[in-house]
């Protein structure tokens, strides 16, 4: 029988994937080693009339469960139905034996059959409730059509008392990794900043980093999930970020750093402090920008806040992102003094006494902070 979490390893194991210490598929390879077993599967479940409807999967094989997919599906398979699942597994561990009526062996040699065109057999699983309303957690273990031992009393018992811990661990490890509405709204706009934001923790490495920022740090290899270490271009560039990092401290204030990116642009950095409440670690958060980023700031914005015309907030978003006036009378193929004479109009409606100022206003309106970066310059 099973013991508890921290008298057995399998379950430590079990619980460090709520956090991500150890992956869902070992453990469950793991368990599949202990009842002899060739695939486990964990699935969330809820109840659809008289049927059960498949939701996130867990598996100690994903190509199983492609073949599964193909060959079968949830739709096609005769457990899901509330008959047998809901009303003979829940909160209990069950054979295929105590899920068909007798009566419907031919229904069951059918499913075995194809099942057995899978490589497996001899099913044993049960449901579990988790802590939302109809909302389940079933697991099933199969073995190999190589392996002709059924399972024991035993088994039934230590999967059993596995039962409630892999329930638990799921629900966890789905509260944990399921961002909450707020959250994931603000994940997405943060792709939208005109500026590079990441998060890392005091060992430098990166938990968090939006669009921006990778493109303005060094490569990860699209490691922006797995938590890679902070790095720059340079050993030297390294060292520094991460000296930043690990001495940033609360009643200071932000640190900075100028660092030259591969191609010799400068990549502009503040390092800031700050701490999780519930947990205390503590945080660095990076604020990323280069004079290479190209922000498109919206025209609508500078028409309804500054009082201009469509093509004067047009000018006007090229001169805040640095352009020149040849360059903007070029591209739109006007004349020099058509597009002075465009800037006059626009110093005056935006009361502004020169062009420095009139960009210093649009920089620091909403209008720049709800523009979007759409390119870096070549440089």
């Amino acid at each position: 029988m099973l013991q508890a979490a921290h008298e057995h390893p399998l379950l430590l194991d079990l619980y460090g994937c709520c956090t991500g210490r150890t992956q869902w598929a070992s453990v469950l390879e793991m368990i599949c080693k202990q009842f002899e077993c060739k695939h486990f599967m964990v699935q969330k479940l809820s109840l659809e009339g008289s049927r059960f409807a498949g939701g996130v999967r867990l598996s100690s094989d994903a190509s199983a469960c492609t073949q599964y997919d193909l060959q079968i599906s949830d739709s096609c398979n005769p457990r899901f139905e509330r008959k047998r699942l809901g009303d003979r597994a829940l909160g209990k561990i069950v054979m295929d034996e105590q899920l068909f009526d007798t009566h419907e062996q031919t229904e069951k040699q059918l499913f075995l059959d194809r099942l057995s065109g899978l490589g497996v057999r001899d099913f044993m699983g049960g449901l579990t409730e988790l802590r939302d309303e109809n909302s389940y957690l079933g697991i099933a273990l199969h073995r190999s059509t190589i392996n002709k031992h059924s399972y024991t009393p035993t088994h039934q018992a230590q999967l059993q008392a596995l039962l409630p811990h892999l329930g638990q661990a799921f629900l966890m490890w789905e509260q944990l990794n399921t961002p909450s509405p707020l959250e994931a709204i603000l994940k997405a706009q943060a792709d939208h900043f005109p500026f590079g934001i990441a998060i890392c923790d005091s060992r430098s490495r990166l938990h968090w980093m939006n669009s921006l920022a990778e493109k303005l740090l060094p490569p990860t290899n699209g490691a922006r999930h797995l938590n890679p270490v902070l790095k720059g271009w340079t050993v030297q560039q390294t060292e520094t970020l991460q000296r930043l990092v690990a001495t940033v401290r609360p009643e200071g204030s932000a640190s900075y750093v100028a660092l030259k990116n591969g191609t010799g642009a400068d990549v502009h950095i503040a390092v800031k402090y700050f701490k999780e409440f519930e947990s205390g670690e503590t945080f660095s958060l990076l604020i990323l920008s280069s004079r290479t980023m190209v922000n498109d700031i919206p025209f609508e914005a500078l028409q309804t806040l500054f009082g201009l015309t469509q093509a004067e907030a047009r000018l006007a978003s090229h001169l805040a992102s640095g352009g020149t006036l040849e360059a903007y009378a070029t591209r739109q193929e006007i004349a020099l003094t058509t597009v002075r004479w465009h800037v006059k109009q626009i110093l005056s409606k935006t009361e502004s006494a020169r062009q420095a100022e009139l960009v210093q206003k649009i920089l620091c309106s909403v209008a720049y902070l709800a523009s979007k970066n759409s390119d870096l310059l070549p440089f």
